[in-house]
């Protein structure tokens, strides 16, 4: 009888935590019955967001890798970079403001981002760091050279939308640019490159950028000398390229300076071509002369081949076609002597 009592006390003990137990659950539930207790097993721990130099867990920059940018690059994305590296002290500082720049741009469409990569910063010819290059939906990246405030940069950004940069050719340039009657419209920025050229890809966005900076009182423009012969060999365009040249008031500077950022082209076009040596514009050929300079690159050609068959001809024919050029000059003459003379014999007659 004795045990049985116990374990009639003990039962009731136990049924006695077991209902406190829940009634303590059921309290818990009731300050917050959304939201269940986690237990250990269920909690996990969310992936950190890349953070950018100076940034913290929260940033809302990407860092991209070399690989993502190209991609991006490639599929002509709308975006901003910034250029920089992890020790950049500069960059730190301008991350704020940069952040700040994104805010501004949401729901425009813009990508923003940051790549830390020495390759890509010489790639594209960045001169300090940090430097933002804008790579436009349609047309050349360009980079921004400017105060590194958000809303001063969302401006720029707003009216860079466009190209604004024009590709000349033999029958356009002196047409477009006047260069040779004294550039009545305008001064001229032209820039001789090809764009699989190492230096030329990594002048563009600052050429870009220097055009942007003097929209409206300067024109900048791109000559490919492997597709425009005549200009090449007018302005004599060697094999070594970029060659930068400003034509002005009919005289021409050669740019020479190795500074290649948007606010040194600017200056140059604006007054550091005085320092620079002039020259008058190189006069367009004339129809004779481009002929002329054909057969000499010709009969080089020939001689430095060897080919004296080819060579043999090439005299021959143009033996012949001087000898009738004097025969029809003879011709003229003797026809035009002629009927003077039988004029006159006329007039006597009379």
């Amino acid at each position: 009888m004795a045990i049985s009592n116990k374990v009639c006390v003990y039962y009731c003990v136990v049924l006695m935590l077991v209902l406190c137990q829940r009634s303590c659950e059921g309290a818990d539930s009731k300050q917050d019955p959304k939201k269940p207790i986690p237990t250990r097993q269920e909690k996990k721990t969310e992936p950190q967001k890349e953070t950018a130099a100076g940034g913290g867990e929260d940033s809302v920059i990407t860092l991209l890798s070399r690989n993502q940018f190209e991609q991006l690059a490639m599929a002509g994305k709308h975006m901003i970079v910034q250029f920089g590296s992890p020790n950049c002290q500069k960059c730190k500082e301008f991350q704020k403001e940069y952040e700040k720049l994104s805010h501004i741009l949401i729901g425009e469409g813009i990508g923003i981002y940051r790549v830390d990569d020495a390759t890509l910063t010489r790639q594209y010819g960045v001169p300090r760091l940090p430097t933002l290059i804008y790579f436009r939906s349609e047309g050349l990246p360009v980079m921004y050279f400017g105060e590194l405030d958000g809303y001063a940069i969302a401006q720029w950004v707003d009216s860079n939308t466009n190209q604004i940069t024009v590709n000349l050719f033999d029958d356009t340039f002196e047409h477009l640019t006047q260069a040779s009657t004294g550039a009545t419209t305008g001064n001229w920025m032209v820039n001789f490159c090809k764009k699989d050229v190492p230096a030329c890809f990594a002048l563009s966005a600052s050429w870009e950028g220097a055009a942007a900076r003097l929209q409206g009182r300067a024109n900048f423009a791109y000559v490919d000398p492997t597709k425009n012969e005549l200009l090449k060999r007018r302005f004599k365009i060697g094999d070594s390229l970029p060659v930068i040249m400003l034509f002005r008031q009919g005289k021409q500077y050669i740019y020479e300076l190795p500074a290649k950022d948007p606010a040194s082209l600017a200056v140059f076009a604006e007054t550091g071509y005085q320092h620079a040596k002039g020259s008058p514009v190189s006069l367009q050929a004339s129809p004779f002369d481009t002929l002329v300079e054909r057969l000499a690159h010709n009969l080089k050609e020939f001689t430095s081949d060897k080919d004296m068959g080819t060579l043999y001809i090439c005299f021959g024919a143009m033996f012949v076609i001087v000898v009738m050029v004097i025969a029809l000059v003879v011709e003229c003459c003797y026809v035009t002597c002629g009927s003077s003379k039988t004029t006159s014999k006329e007039k006597k007659s009379k």
